[in-house]
């Protein structure tokens, strides 16, 4: 059953595949990927086997129905495709969605219509395995020099002192723009995470004391903390729950490079095969995207229908708005250049995070 199931699955997206790669004549608008092509394609084949009859029962049965506008409407857009695709049918190009073989030879006979589908997803090719992530590396946010100082020093003595020196530091800074990346949903506080993570590790490895016990007379304030402490581990990315056998592992794989000494080329030339994969996986992807693109510009635009009028009332030539900037201004001013730009204090001007 399971194995029926899959080869009528293969059939569809087979048959659905061929249509995608018809191409009209000029002059012929292609309906859009989808229900209306699948059913324009399966009644220019059962009008052709039926005769005429077929086209007259439409007529007279479904000559309010949009659906079969193509068939009872010779104004409609996708009319001359109709007739073209029953030419098609009549010259013996007939495709399986035509034919009404979809789901019935197709299933019967998995090896012929779906086993070379099947063989070929089998055989596809499925790229050089990916080469582990690098330990110390993170995507540069676009941003001041001023934060970027700022925020990897944070980072550095976070990293030493732990969490309660970072929740005492977002209760002191908690008005200064300068630190709003300590807050979670601010566009810079990933990359600030990554940092500290980074700093750890390398803490770790080297063998770096732990920050000291919180003093008798501070339990209070270690427990008012021990929830804030919670909530930022909880929303930290990545490897933030290290085992104590990683930063052996980093230490092997270091002694590694030196005992052989092609241990790094190995892993580069592992790195480039998976980059040129991955680079040709892409613009496949994009000639895809194109090819679809192509497809939709041959539909007939033209006809539309107004939603909504959107009206400007004197209110809003007097509204009092920032002055004009421009997009370079923005991204390299630092917090709190950026606090002054905002137009009320709750509302920060911050960029997305570049993933």
């Amino acid at each position: 059953m399971a194995s029926d199931n899959a080869a009528l699955s293969a059939a569809v997206a087979a048959a659905t595949a061929t249509l995608d790669r018809i191409k009209p004549p000029a002059g012929v608008i292609m309906p859009p990927p989808g229900e209306m092509r699948e059913v324009i394609e399966k009644t220019a084949g059962y009008a052709v086997r039926g005769g005429a009859g077929i086209e007259a029962r439409l007529r007279e049965n479904h000559s309010n129905n949009p659906k079969f506008s193509f068939v009872t409407n010779p104004e409609d857009a996708f009319h001359a495709y109709y007739e073209w695709r029953k030419e098609e049918y009549k010259a013996g190009r007939v495709t399986a969605v035509a034919a009404g073989r979809v789901g019935g030879d197709a299933a019967a006979q998995p090896g012929a219509a779906g086993g070379a589908n099947g063989a070929a997803a089998s055989e596809a090719p499925k790229g050089p395995e990916k080469p582990p992530d690098y330990a110390f590396s993170a995507r540069l946010p676009i941003m001041n020099a001023k934060d970027l100082d700022v925020l990897r020093l944070a980072a550095s003595f976070v990293a030493v002192h732990g969490q309660p020196f970072l929740t005492k530091l977002m209760q002191r800074e908690a008005s200064n723009a300068q630190f709003q990346f300590l807050l979670p949903n601010h566009s810079l506080h990933n990359y600030f995470q990554h940092m500290v993570e980074q700093y750890t590790k390398i803490n770790k490895d080297l063998g770096a004391a732990a920050a000291p016990a919180p003093e008798p007379d501070a339990e209070a304030d270690a427990e008012a903390n021990a929830e804030a402490d919670a909530n930022t581990n909880g929303k930290a990315n990545g490897n933030t729950n290290d085992s104590s056998t990683q930063p052996a592992d980093r230490l092997a794989a270091l002694r590694k490079n030196v005992d052989e000494r092609f241990s790094i080329l190995l892993r580069a030339k592992q790195r480039i095969a998976y980059k040129e994969w991955e680079t040709a996986q892409r613009k496949k992807e994009e000639h895809e995207r194109v090819v679809a693109k192509e497809e939709l510009a041959r539909v007939d635009w033209t006809n539309f229908t107004v939603l909504e009028t959107i009206m400007f009332n004197d209110a809003d030539d007097t509204a009092q708005l920032p002055p004009p900037t421009s997009l370079n201004d923005l991204q390299y001013a630092s917090l709190e250049e950026k606090s002054k730009l905002s137009m009320s204090a709750n509302r920060m001007i911050e960029e997305a995070f570049p993933f």
